[in-house]
């Protein structure tokens, strides 16, 4: 992905990578990359024969970055999401879900409890034509690859430590699966 905007310079930024992908044969995401940078994995679920997941990097300088997703096979499509985090050092997440996928669309429900300072994010995907209904999150991005692949990508932020946080996508179709992870504030309690 070339010179993806990556936000505003700032000391503090990390980006988050996300991403879906659908592939012909079992395979993975081994590296990520961003402005030359290697990224860490922070979760990767395997689904059908693809995956999705998310890493995370420092990358305090630059507003625009090739972003690089090295997989151990071809892919048919792959997608990325991209976050910045900025004003605070956010620790790895505080939880990670990783939900089973359901076959012919459905809530994929993903509750979680949340610290005070939290970014919230969550990837869905379908292989059938979906729309899809966020709750507890903001959807940012839904979109159609290649007539292939269907996803969503949405996110929140939460001030306050919520028990059991409601987070939960509806896709209305489709051999489907979510991933949703959290990132709380290191200086919070």
């Amino acid at each position: 992905f070339s010179s993806h905007a990556v936000g505003p310079e700032d000391r503090t930024r990390k980006t988050v990578v996300g991403f879906l992908s659908g592939a012909a044969a079992n395979t993975n995401v081994t590296t990520v990359t961003v402005g030359g940078a290697t990224a860490e994995e922070i979760l990767e679920r395997p689904f059908n024969s693809g995956s999705r997941g998310f890493y995370i990097v420092d990358n305090p300088t630059g507003t625009s970055e090739d972003i690089v997703l090295t997989t151990s096979a071809s892919h048919n499509n792959i997608v990325a999401c991209v976050w910045a985090l900025y004003e605070s050092d956010f620790s790895f997440p505080t939880n990670a879900t990783q939900p089973g996928g359901l076959a012919a669309g459905g809530l994929i429900d993903m509750d979680m409890d949340i610290r005070q300072n939290s970014v919230t994010l969550g990837l869905v995907n379908t292989f059938v034509s979906s729309t899809f209904t966020w709750a507890g999150l903001t959807e940012r991005a839904d979109t159609t690859i290649s007539s292939e692949m269907w996803y969503s990508a949405a996110d929140t932020t939460q001030t306050a430590e919520t028990e059991n946080f409601d987070m939960s996508v509806d896709p209305t179709a489709g051999n489907n699966d979510a991933v949703g992870i959290t990132f709380s504030d290191d200086h919070s309690a």
